[in-house]
């Protein structure tokens, strides 16, 4: 393989090159040179929106988003509000003030948090450089000002079980391969497990007395408990296979080879498996499963199971037991229920079900929330890893304020349905995933008799995908006339062909390995962004893509390149917002402020 940034790669006897190549070292007068360009060009745009739109949009947005971050879960002596992906704040139990663990930067977000008597154990990004998922794990103690101690190198996961704190040792910033521990003083320090097979990633779960150690390359997943005596949950299987684990050791749901089983002693009543189980929480006897991107919240027990909610969205449990669930449904406020308390304040749902036929016939949800004669249309979906899709639209406030409908599709490789439905996503299946969008997009403007032009696609990291997808066989504009891309993965063949990348050896099981397998090579060439984007750019669709420069995830240079192919011999109307102080996730007010410059720009795009 050639070095990184070289203009040609041999792959499987073919040479691939790449005039844009230099791009990926980002670095040298070039690159900054591109980058001051870019940054002049998106900021004279948002200056040509008025201040008082960005601040109503910015409003729009964060009074939609605040009840959901409202801080209602309780660990020992502090509060904790959700705010985003791996995304908490904290403070002391009767404090006003929001905690600012961070000595380095002014943030206070954690990625994880949990407590042991009065001691809080925290994990937070070491924002010496903002962005880069530089993780470092820290306990506190209220009164004092600086932590106890601190591990650096680490995951974004925390646990303590027995008097030991543990987490997973990070190597290339997002490889997490050992499992380590220490005393909860600090000491001690001790490998528990340590990944060998570079395919797979290591991640942590808190249970009752019990962590759960997950190992997962694409749809392959083992458990290892950890406890007193430490075991593996499962022989290690090359099959597809899933576990959801319960509150307590020894509590599990396994499916592979395409049945549910239940482990040894199980004592709960389950529904029809019809439903897939997404989360099992056997301290409050609760069980969540979707179909279809339905979820359904249970309350199970020996002899029955009943329903207590069900409908299109997403359901958050108290990941620290507390009584709080949290309901997002699509176009309705975030509603928060108490686990012994009726359901009947919750908001009345508005989404409509639909289904698209896609090109095989395979029968593709989606939902929709708007008025019935919308001005536009906006299209959301992800439809990677097995992920599920988030319905939330309070990010999409300002939209629907201007009379505009949201669809959410539900394609092949999204976790809101069956693990069959996420393996058919991976590797080969992308191809299909473009179809379903193509029979979506294309079902929703029937619906709503939406011309192109007023119709806009958002994906985000590997949803980028099937939005960039989408383009390159769509690029005049009769299809749909706008996209939203942020942090989007689009340059997959160059990705997945080098190895000095975090990521590569990791998503083997998910979009191949093309210098490896001649059918990932071949697949890929089909589905890939990049390499189906035809020579003339995309000159019939507007473009907003958004991205930071300390991505760790999906490098700043993967929009770059897409962005100066797009363009072709027009630019326009073709938008990088690239940040010089992020990463792959933004939160807070430097978080609101972008989605309202993004927003604001995509709705005077599609004026007139």
């Amino acid at each position: 393989m050639d070095s990184v940034g070289a203009t040609g790669r041999t792959i499987q006897g073919i040479t691939f090159t790449d005039d844009l190549a230099w791009m990926e070292s980002m670095k040298g007068p070039r690159w900054e040179r591109l980058i001051k360009e870019e940054q002049e060009k998106w900021s004279n745009a948002v200056s040509s929106v008025s201040g008082s739109t960005l601040s109503r949009i910015r409003s729009q947005i964060k009074k939609a988003t605040s009840i959901g971050r409202q801080m209602r879960f309780v660990s020992g002596p502090v509060e904790i509000a959700h705010i985003g992906t791996m995304a908490y704040q904290w403070k002391w139990k009767g404090s006003h003030h929001v905690n600012d663990f961070n000595d380095s930067s002014d943030s206070s977000h954690a990625a994880d948090i949990c407590t042991s008597g009065d001691t809080v154990f925290v994990s937070y990004e070491d924002t010496k450089v903002a962005g880069a998922e530089n993780y470092v794990i820290a306990a506190f103690e209220r009164g004092k000002d600086r932590p106890l101690w601190k591990k650096a190198n680490m995951s974004p996961y925390v646990a303590v079980l027995g008097g030991r704190c543990y987490s997973i040792e990070a190597k290339n910033k997002i490889v997490y391969y050992k499992c380590v521990s220490w005393d909860v003083n600090g000491g001690d320090y001790r490998t528990e497990y340590e990944e060998k097979d570079a395919r797979y990633n290591l991640e942590l779960m808190r249970g009752t007395g019990v962590i759960f150690l997950r190992r997962q390359s694409g749809p392959k997943q083992d458990i290892i408990q950890i406890t007193a005596e430490s075991k593996l949950l499962k022989p290690i299987s090359l099959e597809s296979t899933r576990f959801v684990v319960g509150s307590r050791a020894d509590e599990y749901l396994h499916w592979c080879a395409g049945k549910w089983t239940v482990s040894k002693g199980f004592g709960y009543t389950l529904p029809d498996f019809d439903h897939t189980p997404e989360l099992l929480d056997t301290d409050r006897d609760l069980l969540i499963t979707r179909r279809e991107g339905k979820r359904t919240l249970w309350s199970i027990g020996k002899h029955t199971s009943r329903i207590v909610w069900t409908g299109i969205g997403n359901i958050l449990i108290d990941p620290w037991q507390g009584p709080w669930i949290r309901i997002t449904q699509p176009g309705v406020p975030i509603a928060w229920i108490r686990v012994d308390a009726s359901v009947q304040r919750l908001p009345l749902p508005v989404a409509q079900s639909h289904f698209a036929t896609s090109a095989d016939g395979t029968q593709i949800p989606f939902y929709t929330v708007g008025p019935a004669n919308p001005k536009g249309l906006f299209v959301a979906a992800y439809s990677a890893y097995g992920i599920y899709s988030s319905f939330s639209t309070a990010r999409w406030r300002p939209l629907l304020a201007e009379g505009w409908a949201i669809a959410f599709g539900v394609y092949r490789g999204s976790g809101d349905h069956t693990p069959e439905w996420e393996d058919h996503g991976r590797l080969g299946g992308r191809a299909k995933v473009l179809e379903d969008a193509e029979a979506v997009v294309r079902a929703a403007r029937q619906l709503f008799n939406m011309p192109a032009s007023k119709t806009v696609l958002y994906g985000r990291s590997a949803g980028g995908l099937w939005v960039g997808g989408l383009c390159s066989r769509h690029p005049d504009g009769d299809f749909f006339g706008g996209v939203y891309m942020e942090v989007p993965y689009l340059d997959v063949l160059r990705t997945t062909t080098n190895l000095d990348l975090p990521l590569t050896l990791l998503e083997t099981d998910e979009f191949g390995l093309p210098a490896m397998r001649l059918s990932d090579l071949a697949g890929m060439l089909k589905w890939s962004p990049m390499e189906t984007l035809p020579v003339g750019g995309t000159p019939g669709i507007f473009q907003i893509v958004r991205t930071g420069l300390n991505d760790s995830q999906v490098f700043a240079y993967e929009s770059a390149k897409w962005v100066t192919r797009s363009r072709g011999l027009r630019s326009q109307r073709i938008f990088l917002a690239i940040e010089g102080d992020q990463g792959h996730f933004v939160n807070g007010d430097k978080g609101f402020q972008q989605q309202a410059e993004d927003i604001s720009i995509l709705l005077k795009l599609t004026q007139g």
